[in-house]
């Protein structure tokens, strides 16, 4: 990440100070451009061999490991799963308000595969595996029918009373057991909604987070194996093989279904109300007047051109 952030700014650089070559206006366009990547790519490559030699001259070490060695209490306290809790809040936060958790992925992605690979490594050699911030875990667990475990409110629509939520709730069903709820985000909805706020950020975050405090207290094996997605349940067993990961999944959807549940009911009443008001001027709407035979023929001998 911060190779490419570097070598794009050196490339802006280069251009804005015009520090490439020029060839006459006859040259065709594909070999001009051809010889103005010339320079830039010399100098690119010329600062990042000097990085390269300054970081072994002074610190012993390439750079990759340095930067290691600078980011390893970021890395050490995601061993800590009070630090998972508050860094899946932020996530839940960050995607109410319709911003996607892939934004933290720069910063996720290399400390947790870090873990994993330890993990596999330990496993293979017969040894205790330590990390349960894994990639397989945090997909399974964290992300079980998708961020904000919102299955709890899925289920909450089947059997809801409005035919909108019924309706809603049927058809972000099958997409949640493999953990696409955007139907369910956009639908219902979740996102801006404030009635969803607390639902939604406290379920992802507390009971997302839940199994992986289990993994941590020794209740669940931790992960030796990141499986593709294969739908809920089976995923969390796979990571690991244990069925304990089927329990805590269980529990996830039990506790998502308490606590959505009376938030959804607020909203059912609302759409209630809507819905009954829609029908009545419906039907409002339908009705005709109806005259007898005897009224028509006075209406039709009077003169009514206003």
């Amino acid at each position: 990440m911060l190779t490419g952030l570097l070598a794009v700014e050196i490339y802006r650089f280069c251009k804005e100070k015009n520090l490439t070559v020029r060839l006459p206006e006859g040259v065709p366009d594909f070999v001009s451009k051809s010889f103005e990547f010339i320079p830039i790519t010399m100098i690119i490559a010329a600062v990042f061999l000097g990085i390269r030699l300054a970081s072994v001259a002074f610190f012993d070490v390439l750079p990759p490991l340095l930067i290691s060695q600078l980011l390893s209490p970021l890395v050490g306290s995601m061993d800590n799963p009070w630090s998972v809790l508050f860094l899946n809040f932020c996530i839940c936060v960050v995607f109410f308000f319709g911003i996607h958790s892939g934004v933290f992925s720069p910063i996720t992605r290399p400390i947790y595969t870090i873990f994993i690979a330890e993990n596999i490594a330990a496993h293979a050699a017969g040894q205790t595996m330590t990390h349960f911030y894994t990639p397989g875990a945090l997909s399974a667990f964290f992300g079980f029918t998708g961020c904000g475990i919102t299955m709890g409110l899925v289920v909450a629509c089947i059997f809801s009373k409005s035919e909108r939520y019924k309706k809603i709730g049927k058809i972000s069903f099958f997409p949640s057991l493999f953990g696409i709820n955007e139907p369910i985000l956009f639908g219902a909805p979740i996102i801006l909604n404030p009635i969803m706020f607390i639902p939604f950020v406290f379920t992802g975050t507390v009971v997302g987070t839940l199994p992986l405090f289990m993994i941590h207290w020794g209740w669940i094996t931790p992960e030796f194996f990141t499986p593709p997605y294969v739908g809920v349940f089976l995923e969390g067993f796979l990571t690991n093989g244990d069925y304990m990961s089927i329990v805590a999944n269980l529990i996830q959807l039990v506790l998502a279904i308490l606590i959505y549940w009376p938030f959804f009911k607020i909203m059912e009443r609302q759409e209630l109300r809507e819905e009954a008001e829609r029908i009545a001027r419906k039907e409002s709407g339908n009705k005709k007047t109806i005259f007898s035979d005897d009224e028509a023929q006075l209406l039709d001998g009077m003169d009514l051109d206003f």
